[in-house]
């Protein structure tokens, strides 16, 4: 007899009042960052550690981004990454009005005219300094100038990369499976067998949907360079359970590329019983 296996799929609900609450948050955070990065890359003009910096900044929005989503448990993945560029549009805006505001320094002093800072929340006071930056050039590399159509391209490059970056970060960070009944995000726990990567997926699953612990334990153990890992979830009420499976393997410069071989589907409870008492569980 064939068995039913019915998969975890999220219930895509974002609360109205946690999305206001994110965008507080983030935006109020958005505004510390953007100030660290444009004092870092003003401080230290060299292109080759600004790209660096730009990767940490980028970085640090995602990862913003991905802890806001998860405390106010926003279950919809798109609205997530929208979170995150609308986030990382901001902390750009931030960076110029804070880049501005710093080199403009010649002619104002710091901290006592803040109300130049104000003025340069109006994106339109921004756009025309920016514009003004562009003329006359605003980025060396060497002894050579840029400005013009080439700086705006060099404006523009950063933006797209912060943006895709920010993207991909984020993207890479999991959102583990949650529990509405509970409204909590699932408990985690791996078990820290490391089983042989699983090459033939369909026969694996069919006899692992029949009898998993069996399945398990008739799979070697992982090399170290290839393997399987198996992931338990449980709600907090313990009454609804999870298992997903996932093949790793190492590439030639040392980084784990992950394969799904079973995506989190539920799980009976005498089954999850049994796995946890055969297996150590971390």
């Amino acid at each position: 007899m064939k068995s039913i296996v019915k998969y975890y799929a999220a219930s895509g609900k974002a609360p109205l009042a946690n999305l206001g609450v994110i965008f507080s948050i983030g935006i109020f955070m958005m505004v510390l960052l953007g100030f660290l990065y444009s004092t870092i890359i003003t401080i230290i003009p060299i292109l080759y550690f600004n790209v660096i910096i730009l990767w940490g900044f980028s970085y640090i929005i995602s990862l913003i981004s991905y802890y806001l989503n998860v405390a106010f448990k926003i279950r919809n993945k798109v609205v997530s990454m929208i979170i995150t560029m609308v986030l990382a549009l901001f902390a750009t805006y931030f960076q110029w009005v804070f880049y501005v505001y710093i080199i403009s320094s010649y002619k104002i002093t710091p901290l006592n005219d803040l109300s130049y800072l104000v003025e340069l929340l109006d994106i339109r006071v921004l756009t025309n300094i920016i514009i003004e930056l562009n003329n006359v050039g605003a980025w060396e590399i060497g002894a050579v100038t840029y400005s013009g159509t080439s700086l705006w391209l060099i404006w523009l490059g950063e933006l797209i990369l912060t943006l895709l970056i920010s993207f991909k970060s984020f993207n890479r960070f999991e959102l583990k499976p949650f529990s509405e009944k509970d409204n909590q995000w699932f408990n985690k726990d791996k078990i820290r067998t490391d089983f042989e990567f699983i090459h033939l997926k369909k026969t694996f699953l069919e006899g692992f949907h029949q009898h998993p612990v069996e399945a398990l334990m008739a799979l070697k153990k992982g090399s170290g360079t290839r393997q399987s890992n198996v992931y338990l979830y449980s709600s907090k009420s313990q009454d609804t359970f999870l298992i997903s499976i996932v093949n790793s393997s190492a590439t030639n410069k040392g980084a784990k590329e992950n394969y799904e071989v079973l995506a989190p589907c539920f799980l009976k409870r005498h089954h999850f019983i049994e796995l946890k008492d055969t297996f150590k569980i971390t």
